[in-house]
């Protein structure tokens, strides 16, 4: 029966500790106060570092984003540019400018020849 009782405390004793807090001594609870601590320091660090890098791939979505608006709008500003290069470099305003300035267009020029060079000569 001794035996029986013994088994009996020792339940007892556990569930009964389960169930209330029991009081442990200062060096354990020493310990329980570092750990809570150093578990709140880590769990601060670790958020802090996911805010780190959460706002730097927000800031730099927002400056890939400007830099897409600035390349779509440097885009449109080149195709306005060789627009305006290809109305300026064509062969009828050419001739138009070359016109407006006075200057005569040459048919068939005719060569002298001065010394050892050949010279053109205008009709």
């Amino acid at each position: 029966m001794l035996k029986v009782d013994a088994i009996t405390n020792i339940f007892s004793v556990r569930s009964n500790a389960f169930l209330t807090r029991k009081t442990f001594s200062v060096e354990g609870e020493t310990k329980n106060f570092f750990l809570v601590y150093a578990l709140f320091a880590v769990n601060t660090a670790l958020l802090l570092s996911y805010l780190l890098g959460v706002n730097t791939q927000a800031s730099t979505g927002y400056e890939i984003k400007q830099l897409e608006k600035q390349t779509v709008k440097l885009g449109e500003e080149q195709r306005l540019l060789n627009l305006k290069l290809s109305e300026v470099t064509a062969i009828s305003v050419l001739s138009q400018d070359f016109e407006n300035a006075g200057f005569v267009s040459a048919d068939a020029p005719k060569y002298i020849k001065v010394g050892s060079e050949n010279t053109a000569m205008l009709k």
